[in-house]
């Protein structure tokens, strides 16, 4: 039988750490929409990539330089944003 502090841990993980990863999911989709919701999907494993940097003293690569730069690529083509703004740029310079 499992200890006291083994089943605590295991509630602790399943409570605070799913739970409130999906609470947190589905109210950014009720807010922000689908599409807001995607990117920030996105940046899961850029912020796992930064946090193994921080706490346990993995190394930055450069492969992990390009993936991130092709995840910022991938956002900005999901998003849109940049291109409209390109797109009123390119309109204020053609006329």
């Amino acid at each position: 039988m499992p200890s006291v502090a083994t089943l605590a841990s295991l509630v602790g993980i399943a409570v605070l750490s799913t739970a409130s990863a999906y609470i947190l999911y589905f109210r950014i989709l009720a807010t922000a929409g689908a599409t807001n919701l995607l990117l920030v999907t996105f940046l899961t494993p850029i912020s796992a990539i930064l946090l193994g940097i921080a706490f346990l003293d993995e190394s930055l690569l450069l492969k992990y330089l390009v993936g991130m730069a092709l995840i910022g690529a991938g956002m900005a083509a999901v998003d849109g944003r940049p291109w409209k703004k390109l797109r009123v740029l390119w309109d204020i310079r053609e006329s």
